[in-house]
C-alpha cells in the first residue's frame, strides 16, 4: 500500500513537472523564434 501510494505520488509529480517543463520550452521557444523573426 505505501510503496504504491509513493510510486502514485512520485509519478505525479513527474508528471506535474514534465506538463510544466513543455509548457514554459514552448512558450520560450515561440518567444525566441518571434524575437529571431524580428531581428532578421
Amino acid at each position: 500500500m505505501y510503496l504504491e501510494f509513493s510510486l502514485y505520488l512520485g509519478f505525479g509529480i513527474k508528471q506535474c513537472t514534465n506538463v510544466a517543463v513543455n509548457g514554459i520550452t514552448s512558450q520560450y521557444s515561440s518567444t525566441l523564434v518571434g524575437l529571431v523573426l524580428f531581428f532578421f
